[in-house]
């Protein structure tokens, strides 16, 4: 019999919100609230956002379902004096003047990096492993990132920076940014404001994992890059993936019921693993693979819109090694709807002096077509025999690319700038065996 306390947390948590307003309390005392998105899937990691100075939690609203979405816990939490958290534990308002900033006593910025601690320890408290928590600040939001992985290095893996700011309100950000090591980091800023935050932090941030991206347009600080910069929502996940996500495995399943002809109904290859690749404008590519009897069988669903005249890629690699140059059992694979009465296959294989040649190769099935205008769909099944040793071990490794209308538009699973001339970043795929 199952114990009567057990059933009553088993029903709780079966009955926990997808979305939902939390309540939470810095070391301090100060109340705290936040809006908590729960993964969908099994978690990749946690991500706390902290807004721009008089701003809230609402802005996060263009990425957080999307970061949910994507497996991860979310936190959007509004800072101290700031939209439900703007009262004390009294019920008092907190001032979040500029006035305040200029003593260190009175400045209640140095003091958010305990609002920051409590909303990562609440992203663990949900299920967020700790080990993979990143925190996204946009404006003053960043300066709070940077001083909490500043006093709790171990609490953070992880942070997007977006228009950050030397000292800002008075937080000291390049000292506070020197002491960030080799975590990893994305530096997001428009050119115009990039000496007064952007440039200086990453001169102090010399980690080899910290990036920097400068942006042209005008009028984009912190959160109002979201509608204004294509594709950032899906940049800053696919960072974040790459950043935290680091052993990724795919299954690669048995399923009887597979059809090389381009369709890519839901009971066409049911119980195969489906991958989602984020788009631009909050659009996906859909991923399936699976395997039959002989065969691995790999199909896309893609916006046609978005494809317009470019190319998605497959690359699969079955060598034991695990070196990134191409070899003989490494495929490069192209399809193109470009034309969709031609087939829809150039197919490329690794040779001895590690670079890609094309060359023709029997027993493989491909095929592509445009539906509707607005989906393209491809499917491809490749010899298992062509990438798997006889004798070795049934796993392979796998990456995948989808090319946009502009060169910023290249999407890639797992997320690596890499794609397009090796896989620096494979994912291990475990073949089913019959």
């Amino acid at each position: 019999m199952v114990p009567r306390t057990v059933l009553l947390f088993v029903l709780c948590l079966a009955t926990l919100p997808a979305q939902g307003e939390v309540r939470l309390q810095a070391a301090d005392g100060q109340p705290l609230s936040g809006l908590y998105s729960a993964p969908k899937g099994a978690p990749r990691g946690g991500v706390l956002l902290l807004h721009m100075y008089r701003s809230n939690r609402t802005a996060w609203r263009p990425i957080e379902s999307r970061l949910a979405a994507a497996r991860f816990h979310v936190l959007a939490l509004d800072l101290r004096g700031h939209g439900k958290s703007s009262k004390d534990a009294q019920g008092n308002p907190v001032d979040v003047s500029r006035a305040l900033t200029n003593d260190p006593k009175t400045n209640p910025f140095l003091k958010m990096h305990l609002d920051a601690k409590a909303g990562i320890d609440l992203l663990v408290k949900r299920g967020a492993p700790a080990d993979r928590l990143a925190v996204v600040g946009a404006s003053v939001g960043c300066s709070v990132a940077l001083h909490a992985a500043h006093v709790y290095p171990d609490a953070v893996t992880a942070a997007v920076l977006m228009t950050p700011g030397i000292e800002y309100l008075g937080v000291p950000s390049v000292q506070h940014a020197k002491s960030w090591g080799n975590r990893p980091a994305l530096i997001l800023s428009s050119v115009e404001e990039a000496d007064r935050g952007a440039r200086p932090l990453k001169a102090a941030m010399t980690g080899e994992d910290v990036k920097m991206l400068l942006i042209p347009e005008r009028g984009i600080h912190g959160t109002r890059m979201f509608g204004r910069v294509a594709t950032i929502e899906a940049d800053i996940i696919e960072w974040l993936q790459a950043a935290l996500v680091t052993n990724l495995e795919l299954k690669v399943p048995v399923t009887k019921d597979l059809f090389i002809d381009g369709a890519f109904e839901a009971d066409e290859g049911a119980g195969a693993t489906r991958i989602a690749v984020p788009l631009a404008a909050g659009k996906n590519a859909t991923v399936r693979i699976s395997r039959n009897r002989k065969h691995l069988v790999i199909g896309f669903d893609v916006p046609e819109r978005y494809l317009r005249r470019n190319e998605v890629m497959v690359y699969v690699h079955g060598g034991p090694d695990e070196a990134p140059a191409p070899t003989p059992r490494t495929f490069k694979i192209s399809f193109s709807p470009a034309n969709p009465e031609r087939r829809p296959l150039f197919q490329w294989q690794g040779t001895e002096e590690g670079s890609w040649k094309e060359v023709p190769t029997r027993d493989l099935q491909a095929y592509g077509q445009t539906r509707d205008r607005s989906r393209w769909t491809a499917e491809i099944a490749i010899p298992l025999s062509k990438v798997l040793p006889e004798d070795g071990p049934n796993t392979l490794r796998l990456a995948f690319q989808v090319n946009g209308q502009k060169a910023e538009q290249q999407r890639f699973y797992p997320p690596s700038p890499t794609i397009p001339n090796v896989p620096k970043l494979w994912v291990p795929s475990k073949v089913a065996e019959l």
